[in-house]
């Protein structure tokens, strides 16, 4: 992806999180499903966090840790690509893929947060994800 592109998506991110934070989510919603990039993955798997922290219902809690789970690889995904591309962004301070390592960073500490703060629900969380992943 490029710079400019990127700068567009975090835009669009942006104004999708200040609509959830407005109480517009229908339209918070449709906006991080516009794109497929790492920053809507974060924007939804903190979408996702605030819903499931507000309802403390257990499916709330699943579909929060799946959205959180899928961002995390799809960062991570995207920060290698980053990495080995040679038209990949080029700071003169920070090495390519920098940008997808902070996302993947804010997905692990939201992840943490959310089994912080209601362990039992996650623990069953974390068991039906390992089956899955298994599958």
């Amino acid at each position: 992806m490029v710079a400019e592109e990127e700068d567009e998506h975090l835009q669009q991110v942006e104004h999708a999180l200040l609509q959830l934070l407005n109480d517009d989510i229908a339209e918070a919603d449709r906006i991080l499903k516009q794109h497929n990039s790492a920053y809507h993955h974060l924007g939804r798997g903190i979408s996702s966090f605030i819903a499931s922290m507000l309802g403390v219902e257990k499916e709330l809690l699943k579909d929060a840790a799946n959205t959180l789970h899928i961002a995390e690889n799809k960062t991570w995904e995207d920060m290698k690509k980053a990495q080995a591309s040679p038209t990949a962004y080029k700071s003169s301070i920070y090495p390519p893929g920098t940008e997808y390592l902070l996302c993947y960073a804010s997905m692990a500490s939201t992840t943490h947060s959310m089994k912080t703060l209601v362990p039992n629900h996650c623990h069953s969380i974390a068991t039906d994800q390992r089956r899955v992943c298994r599958s």
